[in-house]
């Protein structure tokens, strides 16, 4: 998936330690790509412009124990490595989950852009919000 930076992304809903991030950067608003990874389950998609070609695979591939993919998606099962990890966008929507949470995705809470937690505000940048992976006691 093309790697576009969420720090210039304004935070649109959250719950816990998923995230869906507004951009307002018309060069991602064409097409959808996505990476996931639950347990030993991985998959991922890409249907954007001017991105690469996943290379076409069936049976053992590096890192995993079996792989099927053709240019525009690939599924695999691997070790596992972590819990859940996803990221995928599609237009102008970037939706993050991870558990347990992570940098890349840190536990907020927000709806249609007015945020509650870690911070308090309105139509705030990702990059601006404290990464925190634990609830305050």
């Amino acid at each position: 998936m093309a790697n576009a930076d969420p720090s210039g992304m304004y935070v649109f809903g959250a719950l816990c330690c998923c995230n869906t991030l507004i951009s307002t950067d018309i060069a991602h608003f064409i097409g959808c790509a996505g990476i996931s990874e639950c347990l030993c389950i991985h998959e991922e998609f890409c249907l954007k412009a001017n991105t690469a070609f996943m290379p076409c695979v069936i049976g053992p591939a590096s890192g995993y124990l079996c792989k099927i993919g053709i240019p525009c998606c690939a599924f695999g099962i691997k070790i596992p490595t972590v819990l859940l990890k996803s990221k995928s966008s599609c237009f102008c929507l970037t939706t993050n989950c991870a558990f347990p949470p992570d940098n890349d995705t840190p536990l907020m809470l927000a709806v249609y852009g007015l945020m509650c937690f870690p911070v308090i505000g309105c139509c705030n940048k990702f990059g601006a919000v404290p990464k925190t992976k634990v609830l305050p006691r």
